[in-house]
């Protein structure tokens, strides 16, 4: 059987290290941060890791391309193995050179979606002060406990060691509004149908050079 090397760079081409969007939207983001302030502070992680990258990748790459002009330089062999040596160099530096591109491409799309997220909600939660983080803070973690106490209540029937120690480690205000919830006769169906501020990525109404953004910061 022939190898078809078209069909194989085209197979290749179809892999791809991004997320999706319904990844993006529905597990990255969404379950991680329940909330709205705590679906932003989720995206500002992801965002923040991929502003590390790319810029290690940038500063990578520039260093691979130096690498390469100083070896298609090289003109002075001492013999016919350094001169192979050299040529071998070469291509092991073109394709670490093709890597990393796309690992670059594959990162800057995945920033910018990142960015567009950070922005919109960014948005809709407006100037963040101290006292309100800490509002916002709270607010979400006292969700994210109701919600593992409604699982553990309808899995279990009880709640898990795990969930009690959460909740005997709250300060007494919060430990008490989710006490109080327990008396709730719809507390289980309430918090397992809870709505999520669902995501949507919002469509690219503008084109960045995501290297020329990161420089300026």
């Amino acid at each position: 059987m022939k190898l078809d090397s078209i069909l194989l760079n085209q197979i290749l081409n179809d892999h791809s290290s991004n997320h999706s969007d319904l990844q993006i939207e529905s597990f990255n983001i969404a379950t991680n941060g329940i909330t709205e302030y705590g679906q932003y502070i989720q995206t500002i992680r992801e965002l923040k890791v991929r502003y590390g990258n790319l810029k290690r990748m940038y500063c990578e790459k520039e260093l691979l391309e130096v690498d390469l002009e100083e070896l298609q330089c090289n003109k002075d062999f001492a013999n016919n193995f350094d001169k192979k040596r050299n040529e071998i160099n070469i291509k092991k530096k073109f394709m670490s050179l093709e890597d990393i591109s796309r690992n670059i491409k594959d990162s800057e799309t995945e920033f910018y979606k990142f960015y567009l997220l950070a922005k919109d909600l960014k948005s809709k939660i407006g100037e963040l002060t101290e006292e309100r983080k800490n509002q916002l803070d709270k607010e979400m973690w006292l969700i994210k406990i109701k919600l593992m106490a409604a699982t553990d209540l309808k899995l279990c029937g009880n709640l898990r060691s795990s969930t009690i120690e959460m909740i005997n480690f709250l300060p007494e205000d919060m430990k008490s509004e989710i006490i109080k919830c327990f008396d709730e006769k719809d507390f289980v169906s309430k918090y397992l149908t809870f709505n999520f501020n669902n995501l949507k990525l919002p469509q690219k109404s503008e084109l960045i050079n995501v290297k020329m953004l990161l420089s300026e910061t």
